[in-house]
């Protein structure tokens, strides 16, 4: 029943789409011209009673009356009102029909695992699919009218061959109130599990994929009494309805020409209203193409054609699973067997179609030789904040240690200051370990801007990914960084709590914001042990406890190199 026009249109022409306005079998003219004679009769008449029947005053008031009309017709929204009306009804026509089953991928499932030319297993496959199409029929024929014509009763069913007798019977015998489409369904499961019994199915695992695709099947029959049963809302239907006509009986009024002088009444649109007339052939027609698609069951020009894919499903289910099952050719070596890449002939007629091979848009672009160097770009522009520089330059300092800032200026003490002290001590066994830390706090603190600056240099080195001008800004920052830090940790009192903070990775002060350190577990819990061990202590050793445990230590220098000094 659909009217199909791809061959007219199969190629882009000039008057390709004028010559399908010639077609009237679902045409536009065959839907609407009912409604546009009706409209072309009234509007003459209220013309001619206008003109010849009315005296002045009545035409006076007629011509208010018309106005009236046309100054609020073009408020009615009969444009989107009808644009979204269509647009919604085409879209569940279009799920209606891919909701419709199609028997091919059963049937050759069946084919495959339930193999066997013999009478019981021709018998067998025949049977299944023979359930599978009843199923549909008695689908269709609750939902679609042209079915429901072609089968009217069962006793039609059975007369048709889809159904035989006692099938009908045990049909017949389940007393519901329901539709009961979906027994010959239950039948077909019953078949499936004795054919697992009787081993005629070859592969248990190739039951569940007979079951996947049947139930595929089942769905789309239930998705297709669910679309009859769900119907679109009556509501904006009639909305888009009285929308329509109330415009078309508007216009019937409000588009008369009226009398200003004796000479406007020779004018054509007197007689002729054209322009209205296109107006309501568009409004019309798009309301007419909903009516046509809101139920694809029907008999229209553009509903489903059931009734043919019934007879389709019937004829090539029996021809799968029966006369082409395990009937094909022999195998054999085709003409290019011997051939790496074949090439197929073309006729004169398509040989003007063949086309070079696609490769892509950019496939034949060349790139200049000078410019395949390969390179990583690292330049941040200036709008980089410091904050997230600095972050960054810190987490790369933290996995560099000797890069760390106060790691670095206990390094430099104990490779200058420590030394003498640990000469010192060697001579003097009443030396006092803890001034000389002391001491050598305050002397790099006394540092000059030069050595300090100097001393940074060497252990933090300024990311060259940031810009000159801040580079500059945390080189002139930078030792009175340190100072600020070395004063800090000059007030702890006892050597391991200066031992462990020195081995700590400093916190760096950007817009006077402190930056949280990040340190690894190991060290976190290194950082935990000694701070424990610390809290322990409950006083400062004595002058008396350093000496004699200097002069018990024949080596200070294992000490100093235990503390970390």
């Amino acid at each position: 029943m659909t009217v199909s026009y791809q061959y007219e249109v199969a190629s882009s022409t000039s008057g390709g789409f004028t010559r399908l306005l010639l077609k009237w079998k679902g045409s536009l003219y065959k839907l609407i011209y009912r409604e546009m004679i009706a409209f072309l009769l009234l509007f003459i008449t209220v013309s001619l009673i206008y003109r010849m029947a009315l005296n002045e005053s009545q035409q006076r008031y007629f011509e208010s009356l018309a106005r009236f009309f046309d100054r609020y017709l073009e408020m009615i929204p009969l444009s989107f009102v009808l644009g979204f009306y269509v647009t919604t009804i085409a879209n569940r026509w279009w799920q209606q029909y891919v909701a419709l089953p199609w028997p091919d991928k059963l049937m050759l499932t069946v084919s495959l695992y339930i193999p066997g030319r013999d009478e019981e297993s021709r018998l067998i496959r025949r049977t299944l699919l023979r359930y599978t199409n009843l199923m549909m029929i008695l689908v269709l024929r609750s939902i679609s009218l042209a079915v429901k014509r072609r089968f009217p009763t069962l006793e039609h069913v059975v007369e048709s061959g889809i159904m035989t007798k006692r099938e009908l019977e045990s049909f017949k015998s389940i007393q519901t109130e329901f539709n009961t489409y979906w027994i010959p369904s239950c039948w077909f499961v019953d078949l499936l599990r004795e054919c697992r019994t009787t081993k005629k199915l070859i592969d248990p695992p190739g039951m569940r994929f007979v079951m996947q695709e049947f139930l595929d099947i089942r769905s789309k029959c239930s998705l297709l009494w669910s679309y009859d049963w769900i119907s679109f809302p009556l509501v904006y239907t009639q909305v888009v309805t009285l929308a329509t006509y109330t415009f078309y009986l508007a216009c019937i009024v409000a588009r008369q020409n009226l009398l200003v002088s004796e000479d406007d009444r020779l004018a054509v649109d007197d007689y002729f209203p054209i322009f209205t007339i296109l107006q309501l052939l568009f409004y019309m027609g798009l309301l007419k193409v909903a009516e046509q698609m809101i139920n694809p069951f029907g008999d229209d020009d553009e509903d489903f054609e059931l009734n043919f894919l019934i007879d389709r499903h019937t004829k090539v289910s029996y021809l799968v699973v029966d006369q082409i099952h395990q009937n094909s050719p022999l195998i054999e070596k085709d003409i290019h067997f011997d051939e790496i890449d074949p090439t197929l002939p073309y006729t004169e007629a398509s040989v003007h179609h063949k086309k070079d091979t696609y490769k892509g848009s950019a496939a034949d672009i060349i790139v200049p030789q000078k410019k395949q160097t390969l390179s990583i770009p690292v330049s941040l522009d200036e709008g980089v904040d410091e904050e997230s520089s600095m972050r960054s330059f810190r987490l790369q300092s933290r996995d560099d240690r000797p890069g760390h800032t106060m790691g670095s200026i206990t390094e430099r003490l104990g490779n200058g200051k420590n030394s003498s002290s640990r000469q010192q001590s060697q001579d003097n066994p009443g030396f006092n370990g803890d001034c000389t830390i002391e001491s050598g706090l305050k002397t790099v603190i006394s540092l000059g801007s030069s050595e300090t600056t100097q001393l940074s240099n060497s252990n933090l080195n300024i990311p060259n990914f940031l810009p000159t001008s801040k580079q500059k800004c945390l080189t002139n920052q930078r030792p009175s960084i340190f100072q600020s830090q070395i004063l800090n940790r000059s007030n702890f009192e006892n050597k391991s709590k200066i031992k462990s903070d020195c081995d700590s990775t400093p916190e760096f002060l950007i817009d006077d914001k402190p930056m949280p350190v990040r340190r690894s577990r190991k060290e976190s819990k290194q950082k935990s042990i000694e701070e424990n061990d610390a809290r322990n202590t409950e006083r400062k050793p004595s002058y008396e406890t350093l000496n004699t445990s200097a002069l018990s230590n024949p080596n200070p220098e294992t000490d100093d190199e235990d503390d970390g000094l």
